[in-house]
């Protein structure tokens, strides 16, 4: 692997592995917390999304039905987990 690719990859282990600390740390409610870390991961793929537009608004009516579900069903999944 590259060093960028694995300097990279240590950066997300670290970040993930403090992620269930700061939110013990937190006084905020679940879907709070759930909707912050939605936001900030929809900033982060911002650029990827910005990169591959044509490719998306080639999606079908029904895929895009599958990809808001799926975010739908994520986002259910932050707010019930953090309870």
């Amino acid at each position: 692997m590259k060093a960028k690719t694995n300097f990279l990859l240590i950066i997300s282990i670290i970040a993930t592995s403090f992620a269930s600390i700061f939110v013990k740390w937190s006084n905020a409610p679940a879907t709070t917390i759930s909707m912050y870390r939605m936001y900030f991961a929809s900033l982060l793929l911002l650029p990827i999304a910005y990169r591959y537009r044509k490719e998306l608004l080639t999606l079908r009516k029904a895929e895009w039905g599958r990809l808001i579900f799926a975010g739908i069903l994520l986002g259910c999944h932050f707010g019930l987990w953090f309870e």
